[in-house]
């Protein structure tokens, strides 16, 4: 009612010309951009200082080249972020560093003109804002997860939310809803409880000494007694060498990154070791090489080999992944194509982060995975890499190789037969 009129009049002439619904589109979509760029900023941010935490900054990569919209940050499990990105850690007078100035400080390990000179080179367009002296000591402060004004309280409040998703990745399974997973349950259990409390009414029946009133056992009580008992002896380790093994293909070239000699020092020990360093120490060709990795808290035998001429054929269904080198004469001698080898098997391309990926590999549907070429903490975090492409592939698509499954199968095909 206080307003002059003329200022109620000029709102009016403008919203007339206006169309509804694209000035509400424009009004909405700019505090959208806002709040989702804050979400993200924030989001890398708390992703750098996981990796900063367990000394796997080498670890993020490059996604594209150098280019019109800057360079992609890769941080792993699908995360990437542009390198102008701004983060909520500010400088002295409260401005925004872009994520690429705390990338570069970091992958420069406190080398100053290094840092300088990877900050100054690149597009012009790159923000020019440096860690400087007087941030390094309220950075340190953030890494550590200690408070620091540097960042604004609705950033630095709440749950991390990396630990978020480390807790969500870590707390799907429990006892209230583990019944729930396809393929899992207590069906080993019930038949083991079923099996004792059938023997407890024979004991029972039969009286003192044995006499009296025995009953004759039925041939399922046999049955499932026999199905208790080999799971039990499956379990405890004995029979292990009757299982299936799930295999991994390595390339048998010897330029290759990866190799049979070599599989084990990174895959079990997460520390990369060039073939020819190891055979100039002495250690000689396996025919091939076995490495347990858990699943679901099993410990479950891969068998790696490298010689597909002497695979027989019901070794060829139990290949779950196949590491690739690049040229395709790899795949000669294999039964299938690569096309339609990594439709049934998970393909992995190991490579240098300072080498070009090989012409051949771009096309195959494979996953792609950088070493550092002379920086050996960083093993660690591509071999735990690794091993979670190959869980996720058993889990979608090979099953059988599952310790759940395996009991289960195993009581089926008992109470059946």
């Amino acid at each position: 009612k206080t307003a002059p009129r003329h200022s109620c009049t000029a709102r009016v002439s403008i919203l007339r010309f206006v169309d509804p619904p694209e000035l509400s589109k424009a009004l909405w979509s700019g505090g959208a951009r806002r709040r989702m760029a804050s979400a993200e900023g924030r989001e890398a941010l708390f992703l750098l200082r996981d990796l900063h935490n367990r000394d796997a900054v080498s670890s993020i990569v490059d996604a594209t080249a150098e280019g019109p919209d800057g360079v992609t940050y890769d941080f792993g499990d699908g995360r990437r972020f542009s390198e102008h990105l701004q983060i909520p850690f500010h400088d002295a007078q409260g401005q925004p560093f872009a994520l690429r100035a705390l990338v570069l400080y970091y992958r420069a390990d406190g080398k100053a003109k290094a840092y300088l000179k990877a900050m100054t080179s690149g597009a012009k367009q790159h923000s020019r804002r440096f860690v400087g002296i007087n941030d390094k000591a309220e950075l340190e402060k953030f890494m550590k997860g200690l408070p620091t004004p540097r960042v604004p309280e609705d950033a630095s409040g709440g749950r991390d939310p990396v630990a978020k998703r480390r807790v969500q990745r870590f707390s799907i399974v429990s006892s209230s809803n583990v019944l729930s997973r396809a393929g899992h349950d207590f069906s080993l259990a019930l038949d083991i409880m079923n099996s004792m409390k059938r023997d407890d009414e024979r004991t029972r029946t039969r009286g003192p000494g044995g006499k009296g009133g025995e009953k004759r056992a039925h041939p399922g009580d046999e049955r499932a007694r026999h199905a208790a008992k080999k799971s039990r002896t499956d379990a405890s380790g004995k029979h292990a060498q009757s299982r299936r093994k799930p295999i991994i293909m390595a390339p048998a070239s010897r330029s290759a990154l990866l190799q049979l000699i070599n599989a084990s020092s990174l895959l079990k020990d997460g520390e990369y070791k060039s073939a020819r360093d190891m055979e100039k120490a002495g250690v000689k060709r396996p025919a091939a090489v076995a490495v347990t990795q858990p699943i679901d808290g099993h410990a479950i035998e891969f068998l790696i080999l490298d010689a597909p001429h002497r695979m027989r054929e019901s070794q060829w269904e139990d290949v779950v992944a196949v590491v690739v080198d690049g040229p395709a004469w790899q795949f000669k001698q294999y039964p299938d194509n690569p096309v339609d080898l990594f439709e049934k098997a998970v393909g992995v391309h190991f490579r240098f982060r300072d080498e070009d990926e090989p012409r051949t590999v771009r096309g195959w549907k494979v996953q792609r995975m950088a070493l550092a070429r002379s920086q050996r903490h960083g093993d660690r975090v591509v071999a735990a890499q690794f091993w979670r492409c190959v869980e996720q592939h058993i889990r979608l698509k090979r099953p059988e190789f599952l310790p759940s499954r395996r009991h289960h199968q195993l009581l089926h095909a008992r109470s059946s037969g």
